[in-house]
């Protein structure tokens, strides 16, 4: 009999309590200050830790940490506690704890009719969650919770368990959310012999996040099989990014009843106070009041406080870099420099993009740039064709008519210039003409080198003249036969000691070719031995003349003078041995048939001037003088063909 008055009594406080009875009911409460200001609708927007009251898949979207308690005093004293933490773990999901909890004291225990109770008692409803959560894809995330639920009236308890399961998508500026619930899916709750079904709940919600976050819709609909559908709307809109008032409704089909709440909540550097009101008519009215901190928020609220400096700071330096280079475009407009004023000018308006007069003062220095360089092509085009240069001027005349093609000035300047460009081509035509017959006669003498110089000249003037091409090519390879012939010739003197003629045959192979490297060597190698003869027959020379055998030392000198002939050593001792030779001829008649015929065998062993010399010698009065300056005559020319 005393348990069921206990029974009695708390059936009747429950059910007056919004009908929370043993059934586990008291989990329809909504939970967390926030939501509750919402009217319960959070299934689409849950995005805190109190999703895992709502919808476990809204603890996946948390970046950081967060922790909330709740109080709730009811009417007829009855209390209802909140809490939860949510937390991420990298690379594998969100956790999420909840524990709920309704408290109903004060129920008097009697037997009988009494002024006093014979005791008093209390009912305690314990739900504790646990939840895990995890992004499928950036904008997917599904989650569930499992809970142990424990109720105690009097010496008597329960126990039981259920799971529910959530999903939620989201849009990748969060403007758009959906999500889909299933709550409460578990076993029974026994008191003593008689079984009561947990409130199995499915849900949907939607959720807008207008103006950066600033305004919040957010609408749910969900049903149970005892209560039926009910309709949860609610609206949040935030001030200063610390205020934040709320107002929810819902409407439930079943008892065809409006119901409200009114809430604000106030946020700074991480911590967040919630409260919600909620009435219910004659029973009296809902108190929520809500603790709660995010960590990590702390710091983002500072890099939003430093952000907002930063974008404040820089505003600033935009301004003022965008008047700076403002003011100094416009000088340089003035000064005439367009194109430093543009550049500087479009620099201004990369720092401040409204800035319409700057976009103005570009398309003027634009204009007058254009002008300019307008002119400057004429001018250009004028010089050109006063000059001579014809395609120069018709270049810069074009250049003019791709800005300005109804310029007059420049299409005159066009047609006298392709005027003259087609005089010239047929007068080019002429030059090409003399040049290719006169490298013709030219390489019919066998001068190939002047050939193809001639030849050249008309690749000048025809780049794509193919009869001058192939005949350079076959003047090259003359040439080159010729060079081959005089490199042999140049050996076999060599190899005859005959070093002059060496050196005569080198040069007249660089000669045709300057970069043949045979040829260079065969020079410096003839140069060489040549520099050792001469310094060899200046010794035995000297050693002649000291021996008072001037003939000998006549002819070896004037070898010297053959290899050398500004060699001052030589000239000397030559000097010295005419000056013995008048002595001898002061007393002794002078036989000059003698002196001719040493001219002559000088001459055969080529050495040229001193054969000269000798033949020199002859006098006018001489019979021999005929011959001998005949001779001096064919000795020169084939110096000359040496040197």
């Amino acid at each position: 009999m005393r348990i069921i008055s206990l029974l009695s009594a708390l059936l009747v406080i429950l059910s007056v309590s919004f009908t929370y009875e043993l059934s586990g009911n008291f989990l329809t409460i909504p939970s967390g200050s926030r939501a509750s200001a919402l009217g319960g609708a959070y299934i689409g927007l849950a995005d805190d830790v109190d999703s895992i009251f709502y919808n476990p898949a809204g603890i996946g979207l948390m970046p950081s940490t967060q922790l909330m308690v709740m109080h709730a005093q009811w009417f007829q004293s009855i209390k209802y506690e909140n809490a939860g933490f949510a937390f991420p773990l990298k690379n594998i999901g969100n956790f999420g704890i909840g524990l709920r909890a309704l408290i109903v004291g004060g129920i008097e225990v009697r037997d009988e009719p009494s002024d006093e109770p014979k005791e008093t008692i209390s009912t305690n409803h314990l739900d504790i969650i646990g939840g895990y959560s995890r992004m499928l894809t950036e904008n997917i995330s599904v989650g569930g919770n499992f809970h142990y639920i424990y109720q105690k009236i009097y010496e008597e308890s329960a126990a039981s368990v259920c799971a529910d399961a959530g999903f939620l998508y989201t849009t990748n500026s969060r403007f758009f959310s959906i999500g889909a619930v299933v709550r409460n899916l578990g076993t029974k709750v026994r008191f003593i012999d008689e079984a009561y079904s947990l409130p199995l709940t499915f849900g949907g919600g939607v959720a807008f996040r207008l103006m950066d976050g600033r305004i919040v819709v957010a609408s749910d609909v969900d049903y149970q099989k005892e209560g039926g559908a009910t309709l949860r709307n609610g609206f949040e809109t935030t001030i200063a990014s610390v205020i934040s008032p709320r107002v929810g409704i819902n409407y439930n089909m079943n008892e065809k009843k409006f119901k409200y709440a009114l809430g604000v909540g106030f946020a700074f550097s991480g911590f967040g106070f919630d409260y919600t009101f909620t009435p219910f008519g004659d029973l009296g009215q809902t108190h929520r009041f809500t603790l709660c901190y995010s960590f990590g928020r702390a710091r983002e609220h500072i890099e939003r406080e430093i952000e907002k400096q930063t974008y404040k700071e820089l505003s600033e330096k935009e301004m003022m870099m965008a008047n700076s280079l403002y003011q100094t475009g416009m000088n340089h407009y003035k000064e005439g420099r367009y194109e430093e004023a543009i550049t500087t000018l479009d620099l201004a308006l990369v720092w401040n993009p409204e800035l319409e007069e700057a976009q103005v003062m570009i398309e003027r220095a634009m204009e007058e740039k254009r002008a300019n360089e307008i002119e400057t092509h004429l001018r250009k085009a004028e010089n050109y064709y006063s000059f001579g240069r014809i395609s120069e001027a018709i270049l810069e005349s074009k250049l003019v008519l791709e800005v300005d093609p109804a310029n007059s000035e420049a299409l005159e300047m066009l047609r006298k210039a392709e005027a003259e460009l087609e005089r010239r081509q047929s007068k080019r035509e002429e030059k090409i003409k003399e040049l290719f017959d006169e490298a013709l006669s030219h390489y019919s003498r066998g001068d190939y080198k002047k050939a193809i110089e001639l030849w050249e000249k008309v690749l000048d003037l025809d780049p794509d003249n193919i009869d001058a091409t192939n005949s350079i090519q076959d003047a090259r390879w003359r040439l080159s036969d010729k060079s081959s012939e005089l490199i042999r010739k140049a050996k076999k003197y060599e190899e005859a000691g005959n070093w002059l003629m060496a050196l005569a045959s080198w040069r007249e192979v660089l000669d045709l070719d300057p970069s043949n490297k045979e040829a260079q060597e065969g020079e410096s190698r003839a140069l060489t031995s040549i520099s050792e003869n001469k310094n060899r027959l200046l010794s035995a020379g000297k050693d002649l003349y000291t021996s008072g055998n001037y003939e000998e030392a006549e002819r070896i000198f004037y070898q010297v003078l053959e290899i050398s002939p500004d060699n001052s050593e030589a000239k000397y001792y030559l000097e010295m041995i005419v000056k013995k030779r008048e002595e001898e001829a002061r007393e002794e008649a002078v036989d000059y048939y003698a002196i001719y015929l040493a001219g002559i065998n000088a001459y055969t062993d080529h050495r040229y001037r001193t054969a000269i010399e000798y033949w020199k010698q002859i006098p006018p009065d001489s019979e021999l003088y005929v011959k001998a300056q005949s001779n001096i005559t064919r000795a020169q020319n084939i110096l000359k063909k040496l040197d």
